[in-house]
């Protein structure tokens, strides 16, 4: 610790940090060209701030630092998570916003009372995995024809009601498949920021 400056505990630790930041950039820059919203812009200011608190924590190694490098990944992915669910429209909306806030105080809680390492990496592994998952699918279901308000409905149909090309819960491939390479753009940009962060 302060081998290379006096100012920083883990110097490479710290200023490798700039990879979140960058790459949050680019995914803001994505998020601009493609006109996603204000939901999708959030989700990469969360991955920026993941970048600044882990760069507090690398510098001082201090346990308030800590707080502010791990629970912003809590907040910041359970935010995404909520955009990425919201894909396919508003029904769950809410149950899905309540669901996501009182995970995010429920690990706050248990791991500012036990403060193992190994829950929190739990609790964060779990939200990553339905970040990396749930994309891929649901650009298959807009690539399929199924768009973003007929994919919720094949999802969450009751099964009394059809949908026009729709069988055994897959669609009709349109003549003309909507294109997809900005939805990959913007994927690329989510994932390379989580491993290359």
């Amino acid at each position: 610790n302060y081998v290379v400056t006096r100012y920083l505990a883990e110097f490479w630790n710290a200023i490798s940090n700039g990879w979140f930041i960058l790459l949050a950039l680019g995914g803001l820059a994505t998020v601009h060209r493609l006109q996603l919203g204000w939901r999708a812009a959030v989700s990469f200011m969360w991955i920026a701030a993941v970048g600044l608190g882990s760069f507090a924590f690398h510098a001082t190694l201090k346990f308030e630092s800590q707080m502010m490098d791990e629970l912003p990944m809590i907040y910041g992915t359970c935010f995404f998570t909520f955009f990425i669910t919201q894909t396919f429209g508003d029904r769950h909306k809410i149950a899905t916003a309540i669901f996501l806030f009182l995970y995010g105080v429920a690990v706050t809680a248990v791991y500012l009372y036990n403060r193992n390492p190994v829950f929190h990496e739990v609790a964060y592994g779990l939200l990553v995995a339905s970040n990396v998952f749930l994309p891929p699918l649901q650009i298959r279901h807009v690539r399929a024809g199924l768009g973003f308000g007929a994919a919720r409905a094949a999802a969450v149909g009751d099964g009394k009601k059809r949908i026009k090309g729709v069988r055994l819960g897959r669609a009709a491939a349109p003549p003309n498949p909507p294109p997809t390479d900005g939805l990959w753009r913007l994927y690329f940009w989510s994932l390379s920021t989580y491993l290359l962060g």
